[in-house]
């Protein structure tokens, strides 16, 4: 209990820090924060299911079902980047109507991913414009 106590401290600490404006989860991350995405990027690394994976490290192979189940119902999908090891969201082009998930076949699997990223309070996103399976 006394370390949850501290890491919640730490925490308030580095939010109450930060300079009247800046996001305390961005600063220095290389994404400025934008309104659409415009910052080219390639990512590699594995497509998981958001939701289980913070929650419980639920990714690869033996969760693979549980994630094309959730993708299906309208979870959405992201790369956890083996570089920075960040979780970045798929966020879905739906100027032209529906928004098609590139991702949903390759989850579980490892990849290369190409698009346009945007980042907000704290949170990273990019609109995939490809996606190749690495082996």
């Amino acid at each position: 209990m006394l370390i949850a106590g501290w890491l919640v401290l730490a925490a308030v600490t580095r939010v109450a820090s930060a300079p009247v404006g800046e996001d305390p989860l961005t600063q220095d991350e290389g994404v400025p924060p934008a309104t659409e995405p415009r910052a080219a990027v390639v990512l590699r690394g594995e497509v998981v299911e958001p939701s289980c994976f913070v929650v419980g490290n639920r990714r690869g192979e033996s969760h693979r079902q549980c994630a094309i189940a959730c993708a299906r119902a309208g979870q959405d999908l992201a790369v956890l980047d083996e570089r920075s090891g960040l979780l970045w969201l798929e966020l879905p082009d739906r100027r032209e109507g529906r928004a098609e998930q590139r991702l949903l076949p390759h989850i579980a699997r490892r990849v290369e991913v190409s698009g346009f990223a945007a980042a907000r309070g704290g949170v990273r996103g990019l609109m995939v414009e490809s996606v190749h399976e690495l082996h």
